[in-house]
This record gives C-alpha cells, sequence and structure tokens, in this order.
C-alpha cells in the first residue's frame, strides 16, 4: 500500500500523539496516510473492460417504448449540455471566493505555525509557551466524523506535522475538479514541505473519479501498490470531498470538536417506557 513511508522510509513507532474527542480507529486497509500520500504517485488509468456505449439496453423493448426511451435520452442530452454550463460556472464562482477567502486561509496558517501572535481575547494566561498551535490539523482530523476513522498511529506520526490544508477549484476541461495541498513543517519522515493531491473528474455531475494526479512519481512502487490504489479511488474521493466540503472551509470547529456530531443520547434524557405502551 502506498503510503508516507513512500517519502520516507519506514515511519518509526511511538506513542499516539493526543487528540481531542473521536480515538483514532485502525484500518490498515485504508490508512489516510494513502489518501494524502498518494500525493507522491500518480494513479494509472484504468483499462477500458468494456464499450458500454455500444450496447443497446433497450432492444427487448416494444418498439413504441424504444422510441420514448430515446426521446427521453434527447432531453437527457439537453439537460446534461445544461448541467455543463453550470459546472463550468460553479467552478469559477469558487475560484473568485477562494481568492477572497485566501489571505484570511494565510492568517489561519500563520498563526497555527506560529508564525503570527495574537491578542490575549477573553482566554487566561498561561505558562505554556508552545508555537502556534501544536497538532492542530491532527486534531481536527481525528475529531471528524470520516475522517477520523481513517487515521491509524502511523498516520498521526507524520499528520503532527501538518500546519495547513488548502483546496483550490480547477476551471476549463478540469471544471468540478480539485485540489488539495498539505503543507508539512519541517519533519523526520520526509523532505517535502508540500504535498499535493488533485481529483480529476471524468463526469463531475456524476461524480465519477478519472484519477488521481501527484507530484512526483516514485521508482519503487510496485504493481500492487498501484493496483491498491486504484481500487481506493472512489474511497479516496469521498474523503478528498469532505477535506474540500467540510474539514478544511471549518477547521478550527472540528479542532475544538464543535463541528462534530453529538453522540446519541449525550444531550437527550432517556425514553420514558409509558410513551410506547
Amino acid at each position: 500500500m502506498a503510503q508516507l513511508t513512500k517519502c520516507s522510509g519506514a515511519l518509526r513507532g511511538a506513542a499516539l500523539p493526543r487528540a481531542r474527542a473521536a480515538p483514532l480507529v485502525a484500518r490498515p486497509t485504508a490508512p489516510l496516510a494513502r489518501m494524502v500520500a498518494a500525493a507522491a504517485a500518480p494513479v494509472p488509468e484504468a483499462a477500458p473492460v468494456e464499450n458500454f456505449d455500444d450496447i443497446d439496453w433497450t432492444e427487448d423493448l416494444p418498439t413504441p417504448v424504444r422510441r420514448r426511451v430515446a426521446a427521453l435520452r434527447e432531453v437527457q442530452s439537453k439537460q446534461d449540455e445544461i448541467m455543463r454550463g453550470f459546472i463550468q460556472e460553479r467552478a469559477e464562482l469558487e475560484v473568485k471566493y477562494q481568492k477572497q477567502l485566501a489571505p484570511l486561509l494565510d492568517e489561519r496558517a500563520a498563526v497555527v505555525a506560529g508564525k503570527k501572535e495574537v491578542g490575549k481575547f477573553d482566554v487566561p494566561d498561561s505558562d505554556e509557551e508552545d508555537a502556534g498551535i501544536p497538532e492542530f490539523w491532527l486534531t481536527a482530523m481525528t475529531n471528524h466524523e470520516m475522517v477520523g476513522e481513517l487515521v491509524t498511529e502511523r498516520d498521526a506520526e507524520v499528520l503532527a506535522y501538518l500546519t495547513d490544508v488548502r483546496v483550490t477549484s480547477l476551471t476549463g476541461e478540469d471544471a468540478g475538479s480539485f485540489r488539495i495541498t498539505f503543507e508539512f513543517a519541517e519533519n523526520p519522515f520526509f523532505s517535502n514541505k508540500t504535498l499535493e493531491k488533485t481529483f480529476l473528474m471524468e463526469d463531475p455531475d456524476e461524480v465519477v473519479p478519472r484519477k488521481f494526479v501527484g507530484t512526483q512519481n516514485p521508482d519503487d512502487l510496485s504493481e500492487e501498490d498501484l493496483e491498491a490504489l486504484q481500487e481506493a479511488m472512489d474511497e479516496d474521493y469521498e474523503v478528498g470531498v469532505a477535506f474540500k466540503e467540510s474539514l478544511a472551509p471549518r477547521a478550527v470547529e472540528w479542532f475544538t470538536g464543535e463541528a462534530a456530531p453529538p453522540l446519541y443520547g449525550a444531550d437527550e434524557e432517556g425514553f420514558d417506557e409509558g410513551e410506547f405502551e
């Protein structure tokens, strides 16, 4: 499996960094490191198995019904044309507002990394002098309802050095696609300061991943590794969308746990059995 170890060699065993709320759940078959560090290798295009466009799925239907289906296909084609325009304009709108958000995201990254001092606000002083917010992104990720389930102990060792996550929407022929950039502090695992993962969509309105493109192409990936990455495309895409739509935009609320859904019964009183009699 292509993990962050592909960038740096074996990860040394260490105690799991402590994070708030959601426990880390080990899933060796689909570690989050693969989603992040698959940026170290492009996933090859899947070989076409069969051309489904050549199959007539309506051949067993009565002729009048086939004509009506053909009419609906023409309607669908017109819908698709309109949706392509929508997807393009939506991508351009996302880029417009991402540019406006950029200064605020720069400020967030500076505070997390300890590069910017902030006022006292309404927080009492303490003797701690840690720079920035240690393990900000690791904590936010482990608190996330979906991403947290994928963070393994090995992931946590590396993600403790993660200082920023940015999402960039793509336009033009790649409208509907997006890129996630992971920025790391200096660490003992790999030399790259930045890793990028691009999600290119075959058909954005149907949410079909075409391939993921990384920034490096190491020669030590085996055929088994590449096949595993290919099989994981759907799951990786779901994680990518989680970063794009919830984790990256509201990182501080995932860090504090405010964005996490409450546990069942945490804010509710017990049921009265009499209510169900």
